[in-house]
């Protein structure tokens, strides 16, 4: 992938597409976790309670760092938390994992003495991959600014101020005095924040620059701080909204600040990297511009972009009218030489607008806007990212606002038509239904309030972060009051949008592949031998041989024919049950169970005068698995259908000694008891299984909270990490479904048998990919995250050796994509139970009417719990 991100920039460089190519403003596909369509919501320490998102940054290894609130029921602490997600956001990564838990997670609290309540505005990454972070909060003292840096792993920065936070009030020059520091940029190693600082009855504009340590720098400004006077008289009430540092080390920072008719109007300074004013920008360095507005106006700075290629400032804004007329936004191009407006944008350097007059497919009616970021394109046209409220009646559709892209060219214009629009006229409102919960309905789903936070680029394209109501009124009593007249919590979410079609097309899934590590080996029960399939290279010769314990039949083989290919090489039972399935050329299949070496020597005699056979062998038990949760459960239900029906083919249960029901089934338990409702001869796609439609091949063992979910044996954690799964939870549910796969080995060599136990819905995960575990070892608490209805253990078992069609299988988790053949190497880990008969789903389903990763997706059940472990059935 960094090989084909290369080549990109290098195709860039020549053929210059950010000015060709106008983007189509829709969701970027192969950004986010697996099946979010490039928008995801971040992961957040409560679900039922609102969670506003802060900002949005990307490190040098391209990961996506979310800042937002954090929250806890019963607790009156506000502090942050920051995820970090992985290339291209695929995952979370598990190593920022922090001591409270929340995967892929740090909670940020400067805890400042005050009523610790900290709420922080700003992200930036600096070169070593630190997250420095600004905000303020109360103190036993007032108000007061911090920043917050934290190492690349995520933890406090202790060679920063020594505990990795500093608290302005706590700095000679503000001791006592009020403060907010409202934006932060990582330079180099240094750290730029702005604000204000109140002194006696004014506020003055301050930024300031700190070291790698934590110090002021006294480099900048000779104190570390400079705190601006634009020559108003009386009191003043100035402050810092955002910055931007220029390609020379010049600093230009901007907000809203009182005029000397006591007016607010927006001003900017330009100063020097050493923090001296720039006296030919404006006014000795300082720049007053009126809002322009001839009614009374609140005017606020939410952004400022550099226009290299014309030498400007771009200043994203608006305004807040005191009459009952909604807010509009607009655009300032200053020159960065003088300070003077740009006459080449827009006619006077100034361009009001709002959202809703623009656009010609889904077009809003009159609203509001708000404008929150500009995101520059290489040939002076901008992104202005922003929220659009709307009217009473588009609320009835769209929710009270949506997030909105708007590309803005050069000269102030919006191309609405022809193939340089954006997004066909120029504007995008995005409803980000993508992130909706199950059960929402599609006339609702876009029934919610979206609002921009903070945008960022992410390779070429536009990556923004919103707060977004996880779901409309009607849905879920998330406050619990009785009523559903609440809409749901507000969450952050990110989405990126192919504002350049960059990487769009040929982009790889990002990643973790599972731990690599080597599996601990769960000793070989006594009792089991060996066995070995072989099939010669040409001529359709074959042989089978089982042997007893601590044997080698494959080298048997090898020995007497060096290119035999081993097709299968396992354990069975010496002398208890034990299935085997021979496959030969022309579609011929054998099935043969008993004791010992009998089903071997009656499979082999069925496939005489055959050729090019393969005999898989599984023994009916395989003692090795523990109890996999703590203390008693209340009741089980049955497993889950391994014998769904995704291949259309119906199961008459009298084959398994079980009594005919009114029509065959399309779904069975281990016991050949049919579990399905319809009728799969009739109508194939009504039949589903009997329990709350649940058709999967797992069990769900009903457990609470009060339980742990433990590892069943011995084993390598392969992955752990939550996953993203929004569209199969139920509104009220967390998004992210918390799951466990640990992988097992029983013997060793080729003749080893490997599974992989899936736990899912947990609370949380309390072991990480790579551990080693033993049976008993703690891997979560039963929980009821994701695609769940109620607490309980999800439990899955595959198989990666010997399956019957297949020699091995490992499950895809690169991408998060592992469940696109979930039911491929599943098994019943309590065995076949029936009466009579051979389990279907070992034989009868090889090939899938639409999907061809679920072709050849059977093997035999083995029991796999020891003695008086098992959890009861049903």
């Amino acid at each position: 992938m960094k090989i084909r991100y290369l080549a990109a920039l290098l195709a860039l460089a020549v053929a210059d597409p950010l000015h060709a190519q106008p983007g189509t403003g829709a969701t970027w596909d192969s950004f986010g976790p697996d099946r979010s369509s490039g928008v995801f919501l971040n992961i957040t320490r409560e679900h039922l309670s609102s969670q506003s998102a802060y900002g949005i940054a990307v490190d040098r290894q391209q990961r996506v760092l979310v800042l937002n609130e954090w929250r806890e029921t019963g607790n009156a602490n506000v502090d942050c938390g920051v995820t970090r997600h992985l290339d291209n956001a695929r995952l979370l990564d598990m190593t920022y994992t922090g001591t409270d838990e929340l995967e892929g997670t740090r909670r940020v609290a400067a805890d400042m003495g005050g009523n610790n309540v900290d709420l922080c505005t700003a992200i930036d990454v600096d070169a070593g991959n630190r997250a420095v972070i600004s905000g303020w909060g109360a103190s036993a003292t007032g108000l007061s600014g911090f920043l917050v840096r934290l190492t690349a792993s995520g933890a406090y920065d202790t060679s920063f101020s020594s505990d990795g936070k500093l608290a302005v009030k706590n700095l000679a020059p503000f001791l006592g005095l009020q403060s907010r520091l409202n934006h932060v940029l990582a330079v180099g190693n240094d750290i730029l924040a702005c604000g204000w600082v109140e002194r006696g009855s004014s506020r003055n504009m301050m930024i300031l620059r700190v070291t790698s340590s934590g110090v002021l720098d006294t480099t900048f400004s000779g104190d570390g701080y400079v705190e601006v006077d634009f020559n108003v008289a009386g009191v003043r009430n100035d402050s810092c909204s955002r910055m931007v540092v220029l390609p020379n080390g010049d600093i230009v920072a901007g907000g809203v600040v009182t005029d000397s008719s006591g007016n607010q109007a927006y001003g900017l300074t330009r100063l020097s990297s050493a923090g001296g004013f720039v006296s030919s920008f404006g006014n000795q360095g300082r720049l007053l511009i009126g809002d322009g507005s001839a009614l009374a106006a609140t005017p606020y700075v939410a952004d400022i972009a550099w226009d290299a290629g014309r030498n400007r400032l771009l200043v994203g804004c608006g305004l807040v009218f005191s009459a009952s007329l909604s807010p509009t936004g607009c655009v300032l191009a200053v020159r960065g030489s003088n300070g003077s407006l740009d006459t080449a944008f827009n006619g006077d350097g100034r361009k009001g607008f709002r959202f809703s007059s623009y656009g010609s497919g889904a077009v809003r009616e009159l609203g509001g806007t708000q404008v929150r970021r500009l995101l520059m394109r290489d040939d002076g046209s901008f992104y202005v990212l922003g929220t659009h409220d709307n009217s009473d009646t588009d609320a009835l559709t769209y929710g009270t606002s949506d997030a909105v892209t708007l590309r803005v060219e050069a000269d102030g214009s919006v191309v609405e038509s022809g193939a340089n629009a954006y997004s066909t006229d120029g504007i995008e409102f995005h409803t980000l239904v993508e992130v909706t919960q199950k059960g929402v309905s599609n006339s609702n789903r876009r029934r919610v309030a979206e609002n921009i936070v903070d945008a960022t680029w992410y390779l070429g394209n536009p990556l923004f972060l919103a707060d977004r109501q996880r779901y409309p009124t009607n849905v879920f009593d998330h406050d619990g009051d009785g009523n559903l007249n609440e809409p749901g919590p507000i969450a952050p979410v990110v989405a990126a949008i192919t504002g350049e079609q960059l990487f769009n097309a040929d982009f790889d899934f990002d990643g973790l592949p599972p731990s690599a590590l080597a599996t601990p080996t769960v000793a070989m029960p006594f009792g089991y031998g060996n066995y070995c399939s072989v099939r010669n290279a040409s001529g359709g010769g074959f042989g089978l041989l089982p042997q007893g314990m601590g044997s080698d039949p494959c080298q048997v083989f090898l020995d007497s024919n060096p290119t035999a290919i081993i097709e299968r090489s396992g354990m069975y039972s010496l002398s208890g049950l034990n299935w085997v399935i021979g496959v030969c050329s022309g579609n011929f299949i054998t099935l043969r169970g008993g004791n010992g070496t009998q089903p071997f020597d009656l499979a082999f005699a069925d496939a005489a005068a055959r050729s090019n056979c393969v005999f898989t062998a599984t023994p009916g038990e395989l003692p090795m698995f523990s109890r996999p949760y703590t203390g008693s459960n209340s009741g089980i239900g049955n497993t889950q259908s391994f014998n769904h029906d995704p291949y259309n083919i119906p199961i008459d249960v009298t084959d398994f000694g079980q009594t005919a029901g009114p029509y065959d089934a399309c779904a069975i338990d281990n016991r050949g008891r049919s579990r399905s409702i319809g009728n799969p001869n009739a109508v194939p796609s009504t039949c589903d299984y009997d329990n709350s439609g649940v058709n999967e091949p797992a069990v769900d063992i009903d457990v609470t909270s009060a339980r742990n979910v433990v590892s069943v044996a011995a084993g390598r954690v392969v992955m752990a990490v939550p996953r993203h799964v929004p569209g199969f939870a139920p509104a009220g549910m967390d998004p992210y479904q918390r799951e466990v796969f640990v992988r097992h080995q029983v013997g060793s060599g080729r003749y080893a048998e490997v599974f992989t136990t899936y736990s899912a819905h947990m609370q949380d995960t309390a072991v990480r990919r790579g551990d080693a575990v033993s049976a008993g070892t703690i891997l979560g608490r039963v929980g009821t995250t994701g695609a769940s209805s109620g607490e309980h253990l999800h439990l899955s078992v595959f198989r990666h050796r010997n399956l019957s069609f297949r020699s091995e299988f490992e499950l895809r988790f690169d991408g998060g994509q592992w469940d696109r053949d979930a039911s491929v190497a599943a098994f019943d880990p309590w065995g076949w139970m029936a009466p009579q008969g051979v389990d279907p789903w070992a034989w009868r389903f090889r090939t899938h009417a639409s999907n061809p990763l679920l072709d050849d997706a059977g093997t035999f059940s083995s029991n796999l719990w020891i003695n008086s472990e098992a959890p009861p059935l049903e």
